[in-house]
């Protein structure tokens, strides 16, 4: 029998090649859903000496591993400095000869400084360039090394609080008088913490000492220095203070009835609140009246209140007061208030009033991925464009970019290969090219590369300038599957709910921080944290532990848990709570339908924030399905 080896060799092969094509497949999309520890221990399995698997060690911050592989100069001087082996990251820094050049010295003067060389960082600063604030750094190690001559030459060049600060620091050394720097800086930038230092300095009025304490938020210092009858600045601080039945007196004697009102709300007092709001004749005067009407259960006066308010509120006092309308039947009154107020929810509103499509219609074309077209059952349309169609429908698609922005895109490429990605942000973020094409391709890199914190911000800047339907490449990248799997593995409700909260809390970027040093994706504030690490049997707790994904997550969901168990599993009320706090919350709770309660949760930043999150799980669904299937 002739048996034909070269078609069983090529079928052989070819069955082998689709295997390794399907394991490829799955990395890929494990990749994507951002669980980069199993993919790496998958791509171990089939391609130990795979040079992909330096880039996903590096996301998964599993940095010792790394350098067992494959790696490039600046990923080996990058590795060894999150290490702190700094004379091991020079080391490599320096054989880096390609666009990242700069950002290697850069990265060398870091690690000069931290190793205690400043001579050798100066050295490594002045190769770097105009690059980040390597002229800073350069001026801060001549300062070290007291080479004031020339720190004070580079301290020239820069503006802001600190340069100021050394000048005027550097004069004193030298024998020159920095007095008229520090007055600069007192004057100009009283926020930083540079003009407290400079209060030290020099000798100033009181008013001076007084407005720098207060923008630095010393509430009590500053009171210290404030006349008796400065009544608006004692006013300010005892508010700073949280001592708000002091601040409204202070108000008071100012005359400044609106602020009198807010402090003694917030001293719970709303009845005297309700008198000087009401005589304060201000349009948010009325508007806060009407609010504390409506939690008094006084809806006519709420309504009543809401009539005087003027243009600055009255959109949104149309809205309030076309519930309270509904709530006392009058039904045409309600209809003439939704038709003065906001297009979209007043289109809401009109539709579940009237039960007219044409409402309907307006809402689902004109927010189809919002809270509204969620409560409206809507269907999410798909474009079946491509997303450079669909981006030509309404956009140039020729545009040119400078030579600035080309480096920074080349830098940022490179960085996102490497796995660098929060490099590769600082680049990508400085790139000025608003093109809406050029936008998606940056997205669409980004997305790629792991940073959906990017990618998902210009996503949807770019479905805000567009209108529905919408490419589903470009939905997809917006409403992005990051940690699916690990949202499941500690998830007791609809796993898309708290990808939902994910996305609006921060955007999917594991290290964010914000003002109020809410941390990680799911923004969990160190003190609380503290408490759900206790909950859950752990025996210590670093803040910094909330900017990894698994631990985030988790703390995020148990502490959503609670706030669902405590609302009887309703999930706005559930995600006012983790905005807003639970007391707050069960301080709002109403007996009525939810979309009412929801419109009318008095603090707006609460409000806007359970909208966005309903209407990003809405998105979800709509895209995605079954995520148990998505997770597998």
């Amino acid at each position: 029998m002739h048996i034909n080896w070269i078609s069983i060799s090529i079928f052989l092969f070819i069955a082998c090649a689709r295997q390794v094509f399907v394991d490829y497949g799955k990395i890929e999309r494990l990749i994507e859903l951002r669980e980069y520890n199993e993919a790496i221990g998958r791509l171990a399995e089939i391609s130990p000496d795979d040079t992909l698997l330096a880039r996903l060690y590096i996301l998964a911050g599993r940095y010792d591993e790394a350098l067992s592989c494959a790696l490039s100069p600046y990923q080996s001087g990058w590795i060894y400095q999150k290490l702190g082996m700094y004379e091991d990251a020079i080391h490599s820094y320096m054989d880096v000869d390609d666009i990242l050049y700069e950002n290697a010295m850069y990265n060398c003067g870091i690690c000069a400084s931290e190793a205690g060389d400043t001579a050798g960082a100066i050295v490594y600063f002045k190769k770097a360039g105009d690059f980040a604030d390597a002229k800073r750094m350069l001026a801060l190690s001549y300062e070290a090394e007291k080479n004031y001559i020339e720190a004070l030459s580079i301290w020239k060049e820069l503006r802001g609080a600190e340069a100021l600060y050394h000048r005027a620091e550097i004069y004193n050394l030298v024998e020159e008088s920095g007095e008229s720097l520090y007055q600069e800086l007192l004057k100009n930038y009283p926020e930083s913490s540079y003009a407290l230092m400079a209060l030290d300095k020099v000798s100033v009025p009181q008013e001076v000492i007084v407005n720098v304490l207060y923008e630095n938020k010393k509430y009590s210092e500053a009171l210290k220095y404030v006349s008796r009858k400065d009544h608006r600045m004692r006013a300010l601080c005892f508010e700073g203070m949280g001592r708000y039945t002091d601040a409204a007196n202070e108000y008071r004697s100012t005359k400044d009835r609106l602020n009198t009102g807010k402090c003694l709300e917030k001293a719970g007092f709303p009845a005297r609140a309700l008198e000087e709001y009401r005589s304060s004749g201000s349009d948010e005067g009325y508007f806060r009246a009407g609010v504390l009407y409506e939690q008094m259960g006084r809806k006519r006066d709420a309504i009543d209140a809401y009539s005087k308010v003027g243009s600055s509120f009255k959109k949104t006092a149309n809205l309030r007061s076309g519930l309270l309308c509904l709530d006392e039947g009058k039904i045409d009154l309600a209809k003439k208030c939704f038709e003065h107020t906001f297009p979209v929810p007043g289109n809401y509103w009109l539709a579940k009033i009237t039960g007219l499509s044409s409402y309907r219609s307006y809402v689902l074309s004109e927010s189809p991925l919002s809270y509204y077209a969620y409560l409206l059952d809507g269907k999410l349309e798909i474009s079946k464009s491509t997303p450079e169609e669909w981006i030509a429908s309404f956009c140039d698609t020729v545009y040119s970019i400078s030579h600035e922005d080309s480096i920074r895109l080349l830098k940022g490429r490179l960085l996102l290969g490497y796995g660098i990605t929060k490099e590769a942000k600082q680049e990508l973020s400085l790139i000025k090219e608003d093109n809406s094409l050029f936008r998606y391709r940056l997205a669409l890199l980004a997305y790629n590369g792991g940073l959906d914190v990017l990618a998902l911000y210009w996503a949807k800047k770019i479905i805000d300038k567009g209108c529905s339907p919408f490419p589903y490449k470009i939905l997809t990248i917006a409403y992005p599957l990051s940690f699916l799997p690990t949202v499941m593995e500690y998830a007791e409700m609809d796993p898309f709910l708290f990808m939902a909260l994910i996305r609006e809390e921060s955007y999917f970027y594991p290290i964010a921080v914000s003002p109020s040093n809410a941390i990680g994706l799911t923004q969990v504030i160190p003190s609380t944290g503290k408490g759900i690490a206790r909950e859950l049997g752990m025996k210590q707790f670093d803040p910094e532990s909330l900017k990894d994904p698994n631990t985030s997550i988790r703390f995020g969901i148990h502490y959503f848990n609670y706030c669902l168990k405590r609302f009887n599993g309703v999930a706005e009320y559930a995600l006012a709570a983790y905005n807003g706090g639970p007391t707050r919350a069960g301080k709002w709770k109403k007996d009525c339908p939810t979309d009412e309660w929801v419109e009318r949760i008095p603090r707006t930043e609460t409000c806007l924030y359970v909208k966005k999150v309903m209407g990003s799980y809405y998105a979800y669904k709509q895209l995605y399905g079954d995520a148990l299937e998505l997770g597998k």
